[in-house]
């Protein structure tokens, strides 16, 4: 069943009980179902079958704190505030300058392509536009990759680069694998990898407009990304017990940090007899908007940025 705009998608247990029982997915698992659609045409009953809950954060969260950044997100802090092409990148966004009139230094392209995300959204003859004319998801794509490394490449304790590498995940469940086949296809929009190991860090989700426009399909869809990069072996899986993903979605930008038990990962491997428990879903917390047309908001998101490619560098062997 595709998604109706006006029916949340599942936020508690409770939630995901009484849409599993309306739509008969309850009893139901995945290893009974052979094929998944593809990540952008998810369905309802697919989503559901994952056993995934989600979290909004609200106004005062601190995602530092709850995310175990800790000394990173200070260093992150000192490092970014004393990095003198980041403080003219965020003084260009506070007065709205036209890109390259300020010393940005490595901002400064990340900063460009900000600046035409922001003008093909708010310009109402652009906005129903693709390809050259107009916003589209390359466009978007490719401003987030640039911000984000402008963040992290001066940073000597980096050791880690992003890419925009449209990388495939999978994931095959019991039926499937019977069957020599896969059951859950999706593509991500880049990520972060450690320099010696290739490991995969942080992956990328980009969207052309706000996120409003896509939902509920883009969570659904960012819900297989997140369950196929943890059944993925490393290096191209995540490592340890969690799984980050950032998306900017048109001028928003959002990190979604993933936890899930021993259990869960067991059920959906296929080597767990019977169903989880309530307990065991798989949790994913998403923080923001953190706006682009806003310097406070993007000062906060890039410190995030690096205290994340901070850690991922330290437990790097």
């Amino acid at each position: 069943m595709a998604p109706k705009k006006d029916e949340p998608l599942p936020r508690t247990w409770s939630d995901w009980a009484k849409a599993a029982k309306n739509l008969g997915v309850y009893r139901a698992s995945v290893h009974t179902r052979e094929n998944f659609q593809s990540g952008t045409n998810v369905t309802r009953e697919e989503h559901l079958l994952l056993r995934a809950l989600w979290t909004l954060s609200e106004d005062d969260a601190i995602p530092e704190e709850e995310l175990g950044l800790g000394p990173y997100f200070e260093d992150a802090s000192r490092w970014l505030d004393d990095f003198v092409p980041f403080a003219e990148y965020l003084k260009g966004i506070e007065n709205s300058s036209m890109p390259g009139v300020d010393n940005m230094g490595i901002f400064e392209t990340a900063y460009s392509q900000q600046f035409q995300v922001r003008k093909f959204l708010h310009e109402k003859k652009d906005k129903d536009k693709k390809g050259l004319d107009g916003i589209n998801e390359e466009i978007v794509n490719a401003s987030l990759i640039s911000f984000l490394t402008a963040i992290c490449l001066k940073n000597p304790n980096v050791q880690a680069y992003w890419t925009p590498h449209r990388a495939t995940l999978t994931a095959t469940f019991k039926k499937a694998k019977l069957a020599k086949q896969t059951s859950l296809n999706c593509q991500i929009d880049g990520f972060l990898a450690a320099n010696k190991t290739a490991q995969t860090q942080v992956i990328l989700e980009a969207k052309a407009d706000n996120r409003e426009i896509h939902e509920p399909n883009v969570t659904m869809q960012e819900t297989y990304e997140i369950v196929a990069a943890l059944l993925t072996d490393a290096p191209k899986g995540l490592p340890m017990n969690r799984v980050i993903l950032i998306s900017q979605d048109g001028e928003e930008l959002y990190l979604s940090n993933a936890t899930y038990t021993d259990e869960y990962k067991s059920y959906m491997m296929g080597t767990k007899r019977g169903m989880i428990k309530k307990t065991e879903f798989l949790r994913i917390q998403r923080y923001g908007p953190w706006r682009i047309k806003h310097w406070k908001e993007v000062e906060k998101f890039a410190k995030l940025v690096l205290a994340i490619a901070l850690r991922a560098s330290a437990e790097q062997p």
